[in-house]
């Protein structure tokens, strides 16, 4: 995971005319093809909280991100 000092502009799929700045990058390093799809899911799934977002972007090191997704969701 990496957070961006500046966003990255990227335009939404469904609208196009419509600018989404991403902050927030996720690198995967998968082993199996076919898992991107799973993790994909999972990776949305958990950014739907807001506060979850606010933890990783503000998260100070390898630990805190690490407890910020290892909480059960509410």
């Amino acid at each position: 995971m990496a957070t961006l000092s500046a966003p990255v502009i990227f335009q939404n799929m469904v609208s196009p005319d419509e600018a989404v700045p991403c902050r927030l990058v996720f690198v995967m390093a998968l082993d199996q093809p076919k898992a991107q799809i799973e993790m994909l899911q999972e990776i949305a799934g958990i950014l739907q909280n807001p506060d979850v977002i606010n933890s990783l972007m503000s998260a100070n090191d390898f630990e805190e991100v690490r407890a910020t997704l290892s909480k059960d969701p509410a």
